[in-house]
């Protein structure tokens, strides 16, 4: 039971952290921005009649001290008010769709439910385009203030860029070193598996052949059939001798396990593939390799299908391993914005520290975007790399294939107890 409320609780806590937490983040740092323009660069007068929007109207106090400002509503920046009612609507459309999830059960309108999700989805894909974009403003803007007046501005535009650059240089080191990775796991996949296949064609035809040599033996000596049989028995094995030597396919899989010869594989058939060749996956791995193959969702897979999913049973594998040496895509993605979202906060920290030293002078600027940059390199440099960044890929390659090669002989092992 307390597992139960604890998952329930979390789970509610995830919804509404999504559904709320950047639209009021958003809607935060905008109503910053507007106070910092009201403060700094709204006209004496106002704006078309109107005083600027400021923190402190809601304490109930004027704007400005001037007796002969305008008093008629407020202005606010038009970007600003774009993102409110863009942050609002997104708070009110997630709200809509947590009171859908949680209080109308899935069976009583399933077509109402589903397109609820489609809708939300595009929400949320609308909602991160105008959030990305907002923060890629304000990051030109910081960098357009540093080059216009630096003395006030530098150290903020020098963090924009340290960022950036901090970010896009571990995105292209760990994608580099997955792309090398990668290309040397294919070339020992595609060894490794060429073979397997090999045995477990040889395997097959063995079986052929066996099965032919006994259906030759009970027929009677002379028979013009039984002289068919030797002449079927021969051509089998001058088969057996060049599918030895040629690079096997997909296709020739496809042929092995295809005992039907229907020219298309059931579930179980192609289950058999896995067996076949000694590859360890799950049984939730084949089943959704399974269903990536089979397109026309008809419980069977074509030469063609089968042939295409072979690909993906490769990008699979070549997917894992990356994962197990810590630069899959996922794994970049998530380094990738931990590292930037903590040097944000580290150098937001640090500006903030040195706020109380800011004499709006060159030498200042100057010093505080040494510290800046300091704060990226010891960020990079304190960065814990995965093994495929370490520089010994041969060892890593060497490892992840007789890893697999572990699996299988214990699901071998496994099988046969």
């Amino acid at each position: 039971m307390y597992k139960f409320v604890m998952y329930e609780f979390l789970t509610v806590s995830s919804h509404v952290c999504v559904a709320f937490l950047l639209p009021i983040l958003v809607s935060l740092h905008a109503l910053i921005l507007q106070n910092f323009w009201a403060g700094i660069f709204a006209p004496e007068g106002g704006v078309n009649g109107q005083r600027p929007l400021m923190w402190i109207w809601a304490t109930g106090g004027d704007v400005r001290t001037d007796a002969e400002q305008p008093n008629n509503g407020f202005f606010v920046v038009p970007l600003v008010a774009a993102l409110l009612w863009e942050s609002a609507i997104f708070a009110g459309v997630s709200l809509l769709r947590l009171i859908v999830h949680y209080a109308v059960h899935p069976k009583a309108f399933p077509r109402m439910i589903m397109a609820t999700r489609y809708v939300y989805m595009v929400v949320i894909i609308l909602h991160l385009f105008v959030f990305f974009a907002y923060l890629g403003t304000v990051a030109a803007w910081l960098v357009l203030a540093a080059a216009l007046e630096p003395k006030r501005f530098l150290p903020y535009g020098i963090a924009v860029v340290v960022i950036a650059v901090v970010g896009s240089m571990v995105f292209s080191q760990m994608s580099e070193a997955a792309r090398k990775m990668k290309e040397r796991v294919a070339e020992s996949f595609d060894k490794m598996i060429q073979s397997k296949m090999r045995r477990a064609l040889k395997t097959v035809h063995e079986k052929i052949i066996a099965g032919k040599r006994q259906m030759a033996e009970l027929q009677s000596a002379g028979d013009d059939d039984d002289a068919d049989e030797m002449d079927e028995l021969n051509n089998l094995l001058e088969n057996k001798e060049e599918e030895e030597k040629k690079v096997l396919t997909a296709a020739d899989i496809f042929a092995a396990i295809n005992t039907g010869g229907d020219d298309e594989l059931e579930m179980d058939e192609f289950q058999s593939m896995f067996d076949l060749l000694d590859l360890n996956l799950t049984e939730n791995q084949k089943e959704q390799l399974f269903a990536f193959c089979d397109v026309d969702c008809s419980g069977r897979i074509s030469e063609k299908e089968f042939t295409q999913g072979w690909d993906r049973l490769k990008e699979l594998f070549l997917e894992a391993s990356a994962g197990n040496a810590g630069v899959s895509r996922l794994q970049i993605v998530i380094t990738c914005l931990y590292l930037v979202v903590v040097l944000g906060l580290l150098i937001a920290f640090v500006l903030m520290a040195l706020a109380a030293w800011n004499t709006n002078d060159s030498f200042t600027a100057s010093v505080q975007s040494g510290v800046v940059i300091a704060c990226g390199r010891v960020s990079t440099a304190m960065r814990k790399r995965g093994r495929a960044e370490q520089g010994n890929i041969d060892g890593l390659v060497g490892d992840i294939m007789q890893r697999q090669n572990e699996d299988s002989k214990a699901a071998d092992d496994g099988g046969e107890s």
